[in-house]
């Protein structure tokens, strides 16, 4: 990934502060997991917390890596728009 990209990804450029999340969704969602979280804490023993813990750190890590490669894509996509946009015809 270029510097410029991993920047802007990473939030080292900020170019809106604009959110377009529906809170109301994300609030939903998160509840959600939390009563899952704490129905698997009476269940499960410790060491399968532990790898079910595990598990999730690295579905957040594939999903941050899929999340990443997809903006960039799609930057790369608006781009080449752009400079046809401004190539002379």
């Amino acid at each position: 990934m270029k510097k410029t990209l991993k920047d802007l990804w990473y939030g080292n450029i900020s170019p809106n502060e604009e959110r377009y999340i529906d809170e109301t969704v994300r609030k939903k969602l998160i509840a959600q997991y939390f009563a899952y979280d704490e129905k698997l804490k009476t269940i499960l023993s410790q060491e399968e917390r532990d790898m079910v813990e595990k598990r999730e750190d690295v579905l957040s890590q594939i999903s941050s890596y899929h999340e990443s490669e997809a903006f960039v894509s799609g930057f790369r996509l608006g781009a080449k728009m752009m400079l046809e946009v401004l190539e002379n015809d």
